[in-house]
């Protein structure tokens, strides 16, 4: 949305506790360089206690390190890039190269330990078969996110580096009818309120629509399975969630459906999120009111991914309205590239898409028109469904359509 601020004093904060994640690394992993942050985590930055599987999950460093990696996309801050974003998701990556083994057998990278939260609970099935699809999951990002910002930075060694490691991991763990499993041995066999093993898809997206029908059937069955074994062991922040991974795929109805599920039943009356069913519609077994913030975050985010998507390179307007959103706009959110992003839809129809650059860069457009005329106020070369054309910092651009 733009607020980039405030956003911010999450990364200084975090930023802050560096030090102190780095001696986390080497006095309780025994690690050489890199910083691990710990699953749960004190205020001054130190291991509290909790379920150990996911207290001292190293992985979770990676889902941390997003959010840098997010701010440099969005903001297109070079200064930030390689003052913070690089750095610190770099760090984390180090660690966890250090941490891995080698497997004999078919010498891939896999973690000694591995889990996925809230799997199992806190009992001893919880450590599951490295690598769980949750640790694989962010591991495979970080690393790609660590070569795109080396390329960014010119750093061709280092990006090349982290290409090489990459492809010492597995692929994501599936089965057929399944989809993305929980490890490479066990699925997801009953309802549960973590859907951890689908981070492939929402928020790290490396398993998405553009890539091809081999995405599309991972997708369609792990939200088959999901829809299949219910919601009843589900909490307030698995109907936000599921709500995004369904706006990311496209499926608009789906995403509000869920959205207004999480909204009129597992919200309070004060705005806060609870974790249990408020309403005994039978949406949920569990009816008590632990208040956390994720909930309502990502019920946020699943507004903006109905409304404006940029991953992959490309802007996508409207990209997951639902069908009783007939009338839509919104206006100046951001997306990927550093580009501001303003859109009308009326009628069921997108009428005009605004565009302006903060940066210097090349604006790749899903066409928001699809098989309809638009006129443009500057030229656009089209290449398949998508529009593209360099602009200037400051440059705006309005596609409007026509009849």
């Amino acid at each position: 949305s733009g607020h980039f601020e405030q956003g911010k004093s999450f990364l200084d904060f975090m930023w802050s506790h560096r030090e102190r994640h780095e001696e986390f690394a080497r006095h309780f992993f025994g690690l050489s360089k890199g910083h691990v942050v710990p699953g749960v985590m004190s205020l001054d930055g130190g291991a509290m206690g909790g379920w150990l599987q996911y207290m001292l999950s190293p992985t979770n460093g990676a889902w941390v390190a997003q959010a840098f990696y997010l701010h440099w996309l969005y903001t297109m801050d070079q200064e930030f890039l390689s003052s913070r974003a690089y750095p610190y998701c770099a760090g984390i990556a180090e660690a966890l190269l250090e941490l891995m083994e080698v497997d004999p057998a078919s010498g891939k990278l896999r973690l000694p330990l591995s889990s996925s939260p809230e799997i199992h609970n806190n009992s001893q099935g919880a450590w599951l078969t490295p690598n769980s699809n949750f640790d694989l999951s962010l591991l495979r990002w970080i690393l790609t996110a660590d070569e795109q910002m080396a390329v960014a930075l010119e750093k061709s060694t280092e990006a090349r580096s982290w290409r090489k490691h990459l492809h010492r991991l597995d692929d994501l763990a599936v089965k057929e009818g399944v989809g993305l499993r929980l490890s490479p041995d066990e699925s997801l066999v009953e309802s549960h309120r973590h859907h951890s093993h689908l981070m492939g898809i929402h928020p790290l997206g490396l398993v998405h629509v553009d890539g091809g029908r081999g995405h599309e059937k991972i997708i369609g069955d792990s939200l088959n399975t999901i829809e299949r074994l219910g919601t009843s062991a589900w909490v307030g922040y698995s109907f936000s969630w599921i709500s995004c991974i369904y706006a990311r795929i496209g499926n608009g109805d789906r995403a509000l459906s869920h959205l207004r599920d999480f909204i009129s039943s597992f919200t309070l009356r004060n705005g806060f999120h609870c974790n249990g069913e408020q309403t005994r519609k039978g949406l949920s077994d569990y009816h008590y009111r632990p208040f956390t913030l994720e909930g309502n975050f990502a019920a946020g985010q699943a507004v903006h991914e109905m409304l404006l998507q940029s991953w992959g390179g490309t802007i996508r307007v409207f990209p997951a309205v639902p069908t009783e959103w007939v009338n839509a706009s919104f206006k100046d959110l951001r997306g990927e590239g550093g580009f501001v992003v303003s859109a009308i839809r009326r009628g069921g129809r997108t009428l005009e898409v605004t565009i302006r650059s903060t940066v210097e860069g090349l604006l790749r457009l899903k066409n928001p028109f699809g098989g309809e005329k638009f006129e443009c106020d500057v030229e656009m070369d089209a290449a398949g469904d998508e529009l593209r054309c360099c602009m200037d910092p400051g440059q705006s651009i309005k596609l409007v359509r026509v009849g």
